[in-house]
């Protein structure tokens, strides 16, 4: 009897574990913390090991002293183009077909001193 307690309790820490293993693996969230001097381009791109992409999220938190304007695009043509002025926390979600994405800062007349970007690609 108490050999069988311990199995049980054995794989209910095994269960455990394998589940919050599987929570960090599937995470996909990328972060890019930098100083942006003039207009620039960071092209953002899915992990290896994700599969067919159905859509994206990216975060933008910045402190603008104009206004900018930030484009989300790929080589096709596609263009999706939002105005941000000022202090900006702000998180765009939608649908994604690609693996990767252009995402551009221009009309930038001066320095940002710290811009964070979050994304992630969904699959």
């Amino acid at each position: 009897m108490i050999r069988m307690k311990f199995t049980i309790k054995t794989m209910l820490l095994l269960c455990i574990l394998l589940m919050l293993n599987a929570c960090f693996f599937n995470a996909s969230k990328r972060t890019i913390k930098t100083r942006i001097n003039s207009d620039t381009t960071f092209v953002l791109s899915k992990l290896e090991r994700q599969g067919t992409i159905w859509g994206m999220s990216i975060r933008i938190k910045a402190d603008f002293k104009d206004s900018i304007t930030v484009s989300q695009s790929v080589d096709n043509g596609h263009k999706y183009e939002r105005i941000l002025i000022g202090k900006v926390d702000t998180t765009f979600k939608g649908d994604w077909y690609s693996d990767y994405c252009n995402l551009e800062f221009e009309k930038l007349e001066n320095p940002l001193e710290e811009v964070f970007i979050e994304y992630d690609f969904f699959d």
